[in-house]
């Protein structure tokens, strides 16, 4: 299920992916994907542009048969709320900023928006469900 979600996310979101990984050069990137994720990701994103100019930008009058990057990258929300699981205790988390920092447990289930998590899911202490 991981897999699947994890797919599912760079698909939707594959030329904000490659965009942010471009642009890791010393920055602090909120998406970060293994070798293999940017590999997956960047034939998904070959393979899906050649199937859109083939089965319809060929087929178009000239202002439209071209793709414009600005226009094609949609970013996802990063404030959308995640379910995620804590793979190690950890204590004193600001999951919300409107409670106070809390423990979480080893094995527990919580959901929370991505960002505040963004960190703890870098650090491989909790994985997304």
């Amino acid at each position: 299920a991981v897999v699947s979600t994890q797919s599912t996310g760079i698909e939707k979101y594959t030329e904000y992916a490659l965009e942010e990984q471009k642009g890791q050069d010393g920055e602090e990137s909120v998406l970060k994907l293994s070798p293999g994720e940017f590999s997956y990701a960047r034939e998904f994103h070959r393979n899906f542009q050649n199937h859109l100019k083939e089965t319809a930008l060929k087929h178009m009058p000239n202002p439209f048969n071209d793709i414009k990057k600005s226009q094609s990258v949609t970013a996802p929300n990063l404030n959308s709320f995640v379910f995620f699981k804590v793979k190690e205790d950890i204590r004193d988390v600001l999951v919300d900023p409107r409670e106070l920092p809390k423990d979480l447990s080893e094995g527990e289930i919580h959901i929370s928006k991505f960002l505040p998590i963004a960190t703890l899911l870098d650090q491989g202490k909790i994985n997304l469900v």
